[in-house]
């Protein structure tokens, strides 16, 4: 018999550290280098995976960015712009600029779950942020609901489904 359950309510930092992307001074040219991917918008067009990005980031610039830096399998959403909703997931240590919102899934979440999650919400994601008023779409890194529902293979841990909703207070957020 196939039972039904219920699709519990979580907010996406419940599923994971969410960080926030930051672009290292330009003027220092010793922070950008060969060593580390640093995602940009215009980098998420590859497919699922980070293979290569237009800039990188030398070892001094991940020292910097070090409370920033995220493992393998994090989950990169596009968040200002006209390209919001873009997703791509990290496939070495990379960093992301600030247009990227980025969840480090927690260890009994399914980073590839919550990668499909979010892909067919590039439209949701638009229109939510679009609703704000501003000229250039942007959405918030704190306090989106998020509904999930727990797997049932051996464990309640795996992600199946999610949807965002507004906040009470009318903000829109990621």
């Amino acid at each position: 018999m196939n039972r039904v359950k219920k699709w519990a309510e979580v907010r996406v930092g419940d599923l994971g550290q969410v960080f926030t992307g930051r672009t290292p001074s330009t003027k220092c040219p010793e922070y950008f280098g060969n060593t580390f991917f640093f995602i940009t918008p215009g980098d998420m067009h590859q497919g699922k995976h980070i293979h290569a990005t237009e800039r990188s980031l030398s070892s001094s610039g991940a020292i910097l960015l070090r409370r920033i830096q995220l493992p393998p399998k994090s989950v990169c959403v596009s968040c200002i712009g006209w390209q919001m909703g873009e997703v791509v997931m990290t496939s070495a240590t990379s960093f992301t600029n600030q247009q990227i919102n980025s969840i480090v899934p927690r260890d009994d979440v399914d980073a590839d779950f919550l990668y499909y999650c979010f892909v067919p919400r590039k439209q949701e994601l638009l229109s939510l942020a679009s609703a704000i008023g501003v000229r250039t779409p942007i959405l918030f890194s704190c306090g989106q609901e998020f509904a999930c529902e727990k797997g049932e293979k051996g464990s309640d841990s795996l992600v199946r489904r999610a949807a965002f909703q507004c906040s009470e207070s009318g903000d829109r957020q990621f």
